[in-house]
């Protein structure tokens, strides 16, 4: 059964599996086990409420393990060393699909689909993508280098995104379907 850390995490990451890649120097191996279940490991590094510290076995023999600053210690050092890599996608599945709106829920969504194969739009009324991450998270809690470069990361070129334009006032639904998405 998993352990009580990854249980209390709302994106049920195996923690202690990357932890113990982290402790053993292997912070790209890390990074890629995070990224399996969540797309933006440096962001959450930085904004997480961490839950799964409060369930830490480890605090009750002296204090929980600093898993959410770990998650982010590592994701720095591999983006810093160029070892922020995209898992290998799928084979094209020939179908196109947009979505909207270029949040952490849409930029997930957008992730995982390329990932197995789709072709995939993202369209942001917002000049940039990052959606509350950019306006409801002060810049000195999320610098916008680092939303900057992890959403470049997760896009990884494969990913069209198109930023001001708005459903209903550029585009509505009904013209999606005949640009061809699903």
């Amino acid at each position: 059964s998993p352990a009580p850390c990854q249980m209390a995490c709302p994106a049920g990451i195996d923690i202690s599996g990357y932890v113990a890649l982290i402790g053993e120097g292997r912070d790209a191996e890390a990074i890629d086990l995070i990224r399996k279940d969540n797309p933006l490991p440096w962001v959450c590094g930085l904004v997480c409420t961490h839950p799964c510290e409060f369930m830490c076995v480890r605090g009750r023999i002296d204090e929980p393990i600093a898993i959410k600053d770990l998650k982010g210690f590592a994701a720095e050092r591999a983006m810093s060393e160029g070892n922020y890599r995209n898992p290998d996608k799928a084979p094209d599945n020939g179908r196109k699909v947009c979505i909207i709106g270029a949040g952490p829920a849409g930029l997930t969504g957008a992730y995982y689909l390329a990932l197995k194969g789709y072709q995939v739009t993202v369209i942001e009324s917002l000049p940039m993508a990052g959606g509350m991450m950019i306006v409801g998270i002060p810049r000195y809690r999320l610098p916008r280098e680092v939303l900057r470069k992890e959403i470049a990361s997760l896009l990884g070129g494969d990913i069209d995104l198109k930023c001001n334009k708005a459903l209903g006032r550029d585009f509505d639904i009904d013209s999606l379907f005949e640009d061809g998405y699903k």
